[in-house]
């Protein structure tokens, strides 16, 4: 992808550079003729009314050279731009293969064993293996239609009001079971001793999707802290964990489709690269504010969630 970046923009540079030399020697080339008319006119007896100087000509061409370049400059703006998305969907293809796979082998071999004849043991091994690799296939499922759905901005939210503070009490039981019972969560800050209007199944996705971020970049064990925070017209909570991070300038990059940080190679973490855009896409539809920030690499992340009381 680089290395073709780059070709377009030495062709773009080098068409520019083409363009400017002509566009400078028909303005040059105009000057001299007119110069060269005035010139003959004074040695005639009688020397003729002068014409006007090339004025409108130059400002025409200038004008049209001008406009010329815009046109380019847009037109390998949008190249370049559908060479990032091709290679963006290009890394979801190949990465979403590996994510179906994986469970698909696991399912076909736990059947194949199944049939052929187990002890009661090995059965209940093989049962808990296909269910876990079931659920996880469905979960991927599930994330494609969702990205599906909001991208096509089929949101149909309901709002209701809901007490934070129990919602967050609620929530805290369902994300240790997405981190899995070696991790470690803990809450700390304000209470968040208030209401607000929204879908609780958007803001269930939000959150999820910010503690499945944590799980699938933590090094080793995963540590999240879950800050709480209110004032009089709005609340907060912060995910800290202790993960991989990304480069601070990808803060923004990584809540789009497909987009991941940089912080290891492409396929060494499971994920389609659409769980951030879930979560910005729902946040953005429910009248949230979601921003992410790292310090850098292997200095774990914070993502913040912002609503307003009601």
């Amino acid at each position: 992808m680089k290395k073709r970046s780059w070709l377009w923009v030495f062709l773009f540079i080098s068409v520019i550079v083409l363009l400017g030399t002509l566009a400078t020697g028909w303005n040059l080339v105009l000057v001299r003729d007119h110069l060269n008319l005035l010139e003959l006119a004074e040695k005639l007896p009688k020397p003729p009314v002068p014409r006007r100087g090339p004025w409108l000509s130059l400002i025409l061409g200038s004008v049209g050279f001008l406009m010329v370049i815009l046109g380019l400059v847009l037109f390998f703006v949008k190249v370049l731009r559908e060479m990032k998305l091709n290679q963006a969907q290009s890394e979801f293809i190949a990465s979403m293969s590996h994510e179906l796979k994986t469970p698909i082998a696991t399912i076909e071999l736990c059947s194949s064993l199944l049939r052929l004849g187990a002890t009661p043991a090995e059965s209940q091994t093989l049962w808990t293996s296909y269910d876990s690799e079931l659920r996880r296939l469905k979960e991927q499922v599930d994330t494609l239609l969702e990205a599906a759905r909001w991208q096509a901005h089929d949101d149909r939210l309901q709002p209701e009001k809901i007490q934070l503070e129990n919602w967050l009490n609620s929530a805290l039981g369902r994300w240790k079971t997405i981190l899995g019972p070696d991790a470690q969560i803990r809450r700390r800050g304000d209470r968040l001793d208030g209401t607000t209007v929204i879908d609780p199944r958007a803001l269930d996705l939000i959150s999820d999707n910010l503690v499945d971020n944590a799980k699938k970049f933590s090094r080793g064990t995963t540590r999240l802290t879950v800050e709480s925070q209110l004032d009089r017209k709005k609340w907060r909570l912060r995910f800290t964990d202790e993960g991989w991070g990304f480069h601070p300038q990808d803060s923004e990059k990584i809540f789009k489709r497909f987009k991941r940080g940089k912080s290891v190679a492409p396929y060494s973490v499971p994920g389609t690269g659409l769980g951030l855009f879930l979560a910005a896409s729902a946040s953005k539809a429910s009248g949230l504010k979601l921003t992410g920030v790292s310090n850098g690499l292997e200095l774990g992340a914070t993502f913040t969630i912002e609503g307003r009381l009601k």
